[in-house]
C-alpha cells in the first residue's frame, strides 16, 4: 500500500529521532517518496545533512528560510503534495501544539494545512511521567477527536533509565500502522478481503455441504482483521452464519418433531 505514496515526515525534539532515518530507508524500501520537516529541537539530536541525504530532498526547519520563500506558499505546496503526515518521534510540545492549533513551527504549521482526509499519524516518545501527565493525555484525547491518529508508545527502559511506558514505537509497528492507515480506504480494503483467507472459506460455506468444513469456518470467523472494510465484513458474515445455524436448528427440531 506504501509504493508511490509521498509521506511528508516529521522529526521533533526526541532522543528517539536516531529512528528516523530508519524509517525513512524503510519507506523508501517500500517505494514511498520521503520529504522530512524538523523542529529546531530536532537539531540537537540529528543533522539535516543525514535526512536530507536519505530523502534525497531538502529539509525544511524553519518556516522563514530564504529558500523556502521562492517556492511561495510553501507549507500549503508541501501539505497537498503529501499523501500522508507521519511524525515520529512526535514530542509532548508537538502534541500541545496541534491540539491548540499552535502554527509556531514549520511542522506545526505544516500539520494544521494539511488538506481534509489526508492522514495525520503520530508515534509520541517522551519519558513516562511526561507520557502519563494529565495534559499530555488530554491534549492526546483532543486530537484523537480531531482526526489524528495515534500510534501507542511502548514500554521497555527510556533514555532516562526508567521503565515504563513513552517508547516510541518500533519501526516495524510505524511501518504496518502506515500501511494499514492507506489500506483501511473502502476501496482497497475490499480488495484486500476479495483477497483474504475469511473470502476464500466463505465461498467454501456457501459452494460446499461437508461438515468438515464447519471447523475451518469457525477458525475463521476468530481470525485477526486489519482494515475496517473487512471488520464490516467479518461482521456480516458473523451475523449471517449465525442465522444460517439458527435456521439449521430449527428444521432439525421440526425433524425430531
Amino acid at each position: 500500500m506504501l509504493k508511490g505514496k509521498n509521506i511528508l515526515l516529521g522529526i521533533t525534539g526526541s532522543i528517539a529521532a536516531y529512528k528516523s532515518p530508519l524509517i525513512i530507508r524503510e519507506l523508501i524500501k517500500l517505494g514511498s517518496n520521503v520529504k522530512a520537516i524538523m523542529t529546531p529541537a530536532a537539531l540537537e539530536f540529528i543533522t539535516k545533512l543525514t535526512i536530507s541525504n536519505l530523502t534525497k530532498s531538502p529539509v525544511i526547519s524553519d518556516m522563514f528560510e530564504k529558500d523556502n520563500q521562492t517556492s511561495g506558499a510553501w507549507h500549503i505546496h508541501l501539505a497537498h503534495w503529501s499523501d500522508a503526515m507521519l511524525i515520529a518521534p512526535c514530542t509532548a510540545t508537538t502534541i500541545s501544539r496541534l491540539a491548540t492549533g499552535l502554527c509556531d513551527s514549520a511542522l506545526s504549521t505544516v500539520a494544521i494545512a494539511l488538506p481534509k482526509g489526508k492522514p495525520l499519524i503520530i508515534a509520541p516518545a517522551m519519558d513516562c511521567d511526561m507520557w502519563a501527565n494529565p495534559i499530555t493525555q488530554n491534549n492526546v484525547q483532543i486530537i484523537k477527536e480531531f482526526g489524528v491518529k495515534v500510534i501507542p508508545p511502548e514500554e521497555g527502559e527510556l533514555a532516562s533509565g526508567l521503565k515504563g511506558s513513552g517508547r516510541l514505537a518500533s519501526v516495524d509497528s510505524i511501518i504496518t500502522f502506515l500501511d494499514n492507515v492507506f489500506s483501511s480506504s473502502p476501496e482497497e480494503g475490499k480488495k484486500d478481503f476479495k483477497k483474504s483467507k475469511i473470502f476464500e472459506v466463505k465461498i467454501k460455506q456457501e459452494e460446499s455441504k461437508d461438515p468438515a468444513d464447519a471447523l475451518e469456518i469457525e477458525q475463521a470467523v476468530q481470525m485477526p482483521i486489519n482494515t475496517i472494510s473487512d471488520a464490516v465484513e467479518k461482521d456480516k458474515w458473523s451475523a449471517e452464519l449465525e442465522y444460517t445455524k439458527l435456521k439449521n436448528s430449527e428444521q432439525q427440531d421440526k425433524k425430531k418433531v
